[in-house]
């Protein structure tokens, strides 16, 4: 059972695969594939993609449940950073605008950082 793919930045700037609402990071690529591997670290889901990164395959069964307060911060915080880099708008404007046009869940409120934290 395939869903869409999309695509995010990790803290770090690796490319993060999401998929049926679980994050994958990028294990290993070969000259027509790449290799991805759920981020839990117990887990064992693998998903294979072409390098023009269409889905081939999944194998394996999670053994966690999906964590999408995980995925909303993550988008949250890629949108905040694009918008930090294109635009002249400052940072604390920045924050306070994505801030208030999200509906964080109170688990995800708890774990963003505030402003001042965003500037270290």
């Amino acid at each position: 059972m395939q869903s869409s793919i999309s695509f995010l930045k990790s803290n770090k700037g690796k490319t993060l695969l999401l998929l049926n609402q679980y994050l994958f990071k990028c294990n290993k690529t070969t000259h027509s594939k790449k290799y991805w591997i759920c981020i839990e670290r117990e887990c064992k889901v693998f998903v294979q993609t072409d390098l023009n990164d269409q889905f081939l395959l999944i194998t394996g069964d999670h053994n966690h449940v999906v964590n999408p307060d995980l995925i909303e911060a993550k988008l949250l915080k890629e949108k905040m950073k694009h918008r930090i880099l294109t635009e002249t708008t400052s940072l604390t404007q920045i924050y306070d605008q994505e801030i208030a046009n999200t509906k964080l869940s109170e688990a995800t409120a708890a774990q963003f950082p505030t402003v001042i934290e965003y500037r270290m």
